[in-house]
């Protein structure tokens, strides 16, 4: 089975990404400014909206949005979501011409992959609280394959004839 790995970011990065392609025709162009930040203790991508003015069409904000949780649903690390991260965006550039929706999302897209390496990204791996109940005899055997498994034992509680065990060990091991 595979465990179920995340990845988050600890550091504050900004961006400043600009995305042009031309090949003979309408070409693609979008800017982006802003920051990635972390949000303590939660599991979840947040956009926020600092644009002032007009640099960026209104109607293409949804897309920058849709870009930057694209991103978020396979990290640089290993290949797993990120969560717990804020995207800020705070400015950027339009052409009358050259830009559409598929330009600002994968705009966004990139400049999320460059700033993410910036932000000291964390592999983050589910923990599972576990009780062993043992035989009394087998009681140091079975702490010293959790130690092993770089299991982190909280409690030993005799009860009759068992050992019983709880103790938060990392899903992979």
């Amino acid at each position: 089975p595979r465990v179920n790995f995340r990845e988050t970011v600890t550091k504050r990065a900004k961006f400043d990404y600009t995305h042009k392609k031309q090949s003979g025709g309408q070409g693609q162009f979008g800017r982006v400014v802003g920051y990635i930040e972390p949000i303590p203790d939660s599991k979840e991508v947040e956009f926020v909206n600092n644009l002032v003015g007009n640099n960026i069409p209104p109607g293409f904000v949804p897309h920058i949005e849709k870009g930057f949780r694209e991103a978020c649903n396979a990290g640089s690390l290993i290949g797993h979501p990120v969560e717990g991260v804020r995207v800020v965006i705070e400015d950027g550039a339009a052409h009358a011409v050259d830009s559409s929706e598929m330009a600002f999302k994968l705009c966004s897209l990139y400049a999320f992959r460059q700033a993410y390496h910036e932000c000291q990204p964390r592999i983050l791996e589910p923990v599972m609280r576990c009780e062993v109940r043992a035989p009394t005899e087998y009681q140091g055997d079975v702490i010293g394959g959790l130690n092993r498994k770089k299991g982190v034992i909280n409690d030993n509680v005799q009860e009759l004839d068992e050992a019983v065990i709880e103790a938060m060990v990392p899903l992979n091991n």
